[in-house]
């Protein structure tokens, strides 16, 4: 496995478990199946020609401790929809790492999941309220960098702690998994009831990962 520069996962997959790719220093591109729904720790520890990881789908919830530990080869990372924590160091040493993207379902990120990621120069958010994290979180990410936030949320990221830290917060349109619901019209809200993103289309009541929810 370790002389592997291309590895293509089974589409049945469901998890890829701890310590799977570990040291497969040679691999430079995965597709994450769109089945799989953990990402286990160490998974790909010290995969250091990884450039690229490719999402196939939104069943992933959660990426485990030290799962991209030591990826210095990843330039981008684009965490799917339906995610909702990253454990402690996950991203750790991905040293350049330039911009990260997280989803609307984010709710926890360890800490030094994105430590010692000095060249990160723009981070995404989606998430309507801001996900929990630590002090160490982005430890070495300069605070100066844009930081996107959804509509109306910047002031939320501004208060909670250690997000405050970023001094330049943006607004903008963030996408949902309900984006890719069709629609046969342009009557589309969005709400927030006890805590969870709603959003409104046609006359129906859909949650963040598209599926629709009665009152």
């Amino acid at each position: 496995i370790r002389r592997v520069h291309t590895l293509i996962l089974p589409e049945h997959l469901y998890e890829i478990g701890d310590y799977a790719l570990t040291n497969a220093r040679y691999l430079e591109q995965i597709t994450i199946p769109a089945g799989v729904t953990r990402i286990g720790e160490s998974a790909f520890e010290e995969c250091r020609s990884l450039e690229a990881v490719t999402f196939a789908g939104t069943a992933l919830r959660d990426i485990d401790d030290w799962a991209f530990y030591n990826c210095h080869s990843l330039k981008k990372i684009d965490i799917p929809e339906g995610v909702t924590s990253i454990g402690k160091a996950a991203f750790f040493d991905c040293s350049y790492l330039k911009e990260i993207t997280l989803p609307s379902t984010m709710q926890t990120i360890a800490d030094n999941a994105f430590s010692q990621c000095q060249k990160v120069s723009k981070i995404t958010v989606n998430a309507m309220i801001p996900p929990v994290v630590e002090p160490k979180t982005f430890e070495d990410i300069d605070r100066n960098i844009p930081l996107y936030v959804p509509v109306g949320t910047a002031s939320q990221y501004k208060q909670a702690d250690y997000w405050c830290e970023f001094f330049n917060v943006i607004e903008y349109n963030a996408p949902t998994a309900i984006d890719n619901i069709p629609s046969s019209t342009a009557n589309t809200r969005k709400i927030l009831r006890n805590g969870q993103l709603l959003i409104i289309r046609d006359g129906k009541t859909y949650n963040i990962m598209g599926m629709e929810v009665t009152k």
